[in-house]
């Protein structure tokens, strides 16, 4: 394995990581709207 595929696969989980963070974020902030319009 080279450097370059190393550091690829590191960036890929934190970016990941960072879009999972932020979709958590969206859940928390739409979880009222969307046991609302389920209801």
């Amino acid at each position: 394995m080279s450097n370059g595929e190393y550091l690829f696969l590191i960036f890929g989980l934190i970016i990941i990581i960072i879009i999972s963070g932020l979709g958590e974020r969206r859940r928390g902030k739409n979880e009222k709207a969307k046991t609302e319009t389920e209801a």
